[in-house]
């Protein structure tokens, strides 16, 4: 379970992912980013899972 949504991790900033997707990019490979986004509540458990 992720504990934030924060892009910057030790997966490394913000920052870095945006020159990972620039590179990625010229090199002619796409990147997708999925969110399940009905999956999240808020913080007293009140949402819509």
């Amino acid at each position: 379970q992720p504990v934030s949504y924060k892009l910057q991790s030790r997966s490394g900033t913000e920052a870095e992912f945006i020159d990972m997707v620039d590179r990625c990019n010229k090199a002619g490979v796409r990147i997708y980013v999925d969110a399940v986004i009905n999956h999240m509540a808020a913080g007293g458990n009140r949402g819509s899972a």
